[in-house]
């Protein structure tokens, strides 16, 4: 019975998933990951950026990855319905076989699971290695003491780790799991798994020396300390409305079940919860697809609450009526993911981004360098540019000192000499508008034109979303330059 359901939970998943991949181009983010994946020999290699290069390699495996944006979803879908039946075997573990399905219907149907799980962003195969290294933990650490599963947990923690940094969040909640009492597991073996983890992590500092990129990634590491906030305390306002109110609710009492009964492993299931929820609260830094590794813990308790109401129903139904009671208990789960609408929101990396493909596939033909006035758009555009005499360069923004810092003074570089073309793009517009209107006073100053204009489909009199300047070219090619406003469509993601 078990098998079925999880099977049928599983199509059901997948089939939301999977629908209209390719509809939207690339997203910065995942431009990064799979150039940087494509190693120091190659001309689109994006260097040293940001986050362990494992799951870049892992794509750059793809055939012609690069022109076939489904098929490298397609591969981040899979890893993420993974985590849909890691999901259901976990609550099983805790919580027997009902709280197992009603866990993996709690993940399948939640709306944040299948937003990040249909982009190609590191957080999606961390959150699923997270979630087997915590399966393996509270098997290897079950009635039967099992040294070699806690020790694959370590390992697979590692595996994450090269994926996404940040599980290590997940390797603090086990220690604090450990530290209370509630993980049974002897210092030997515990030794053991954080030796196999600490081991496969020094993978990537070799690798790091190997690319000469130990300063790149120490740079990165700097700014990530005093870079300014990004959006709210770790998106919570658009998270837990798309994670699902049910979902949550039956989390709550899941949680309070297993911990104030004492129950192994509810502590570990709060904590692996609790510790990276807590983490992008307090850090100014956040971003919409962080709390992924999240969701899988989050549904394990969902199913143990969901069967904890199932249970005590039971004793006013006949034992016949159990599966109906428990499948009205899974059911509720899915109601607050339900009534979620079922349009991503508009917040960066919560879907793929329009008009910016598009732009740069007419740039590829064209043949010129590329300014922009956004690092995102020149990754993306450099991306889609592989193997073609594209150049992309990316403004600077300089502030003068000798201005009241409270109001800087803002231009950007000159623009090169020669035809050059120059992207502007709605996004960059709303969220930096100083920088994007200085660009667009340098194309003004070097007489550029209107050449190419990305707006959105099928929408008549739509607001542009891309508007491709060229600068020193013949008139013919393109009309005189004008200055966008800002779209009225909803921002590009």
């Amino acid at each position: 019975m078990f098998p079925t359901a999880l099977l049928l939970v599983l199509v059901l998943a997948g089939t939301r998933r999977f629908a209209g991949l390719g509809r939207l181009g690339l997203t910065g983010d995942e431009a990064v990951y799979l150039t940087q994946g494509l190693g120091p020999g190659d001309p689109g290699w994006a260097g040293v950026r940001a986050h362990p290069p494992l799951w870049g390699m892992l794509l750059a495996l793809v055939p012609d990855a690069v022109s076939r944006e489904s098929v490298l979803r397609g591969v981040a879908v899979v890893v993420g319905l993974v985590s849909v039946v890691v999901a259901g075997l976990l609550a099983r573990e805790v919580a027997g076989r009902w709280g197992g399905v009603a866990a993996a219907v709690a993940l399948a149907s939640m709306p944040y699971h299948a937003d990040v799980t249909r982009l190609v962003l590191v957080d999606v195969p961390m959150a699923t290695g997270v979630a087997v290294a915590l399966l393996l933990l509270v098997r290897g650490t079950g009635d039967v003491p099992r040294p070699r599963l806690v020790e694959a947990a370590g390992a697979g923690l590692g595996v994450a780790t090269l994926f996404k940094e940040t599980a290590v969040l997940t390797v603090v909640a086990i220690v604090l799991a450990w530290a209370v009492g509630a993980l049974a597991v002897d210092r030997r073996t515990g030794a053991r798994a954080l030796a196999w983890f600490v081991a496969i992590v020094a993978l990537y500092p070799a690798w790091l020396v190997a690319v000469g990129g130990l300063d790149a990634a120490a740079g990165y590491v700097r700014w990530q300390l005093v870079r300014g906030p990004s959006g709210g305390v770790g998106y919570v306002d658009t998270v837990l409305p798309r994670i699902g109110w049910g979902v949550l609710g039956a989390a709550v009492v899941g949680g309070v079940v297993l911990v104030a009964a004492g129950r192994r492993h509810g502590a570990l299931l709060a904590l692996a919860v609790l510790v990276p929820a807590t983490f992008y609260a307090a850090w100014p830094v956040s971003g919409y697809p962080y709390l992924l590794a999240t969701t899988v813990p989050l549904s394990a308790l969902a199913g143990v609450g969901a069967s904890t109401v199932a249970t005590g129903l039971r004793a006013r139904v006949t034992h016949n009526h159990l599966p109906l009671t428990a499948a009205f208990a899974v059911a509720a789960l899915a109601t607050g993911p339900a009534a979620t609408s079922a349009e991503p929101p508009p917040v960066p990396g919560s879907s793929g981004v329009p008009a910016v493909r598009e732009a740069a596939t007419w740039l590829v033909r064209e043949h010129l360098p590329v300014v922009t006035a956004a690092t995102w758009v020149a990754d993306v555009v450099r991306l889609y540019a592989r193997g073609s005499p594209v150049s992309t360069l990316t403004t600077a923004r300089t502030v003068a000192a000798d201005v009241n810092p409270a109001h800087p003074r803002h231009r950007t570089a000159a623009l090169p000499a020669g035809p050059v073309a120059v992207v502007w793009d709605a996004w960059s517009a709303s969220t930096d508008p100083t920088t994007t209107s200085a660009l667009l006073d340098e194309v003004r100053a070097a007489g550029g034109r209107v050449a190419h204009v990305e707006s959105a489909p099928g929408t008549v009199g739509a607001r542009p979303l891309v508007v491709v300047f060229v600068v020193g070219a013949p008139a013919a090619r393109s009309s005189p330059c004008c200055a966008p406003s800002p779209p009225d469509l909803g921002r590009p993601r």
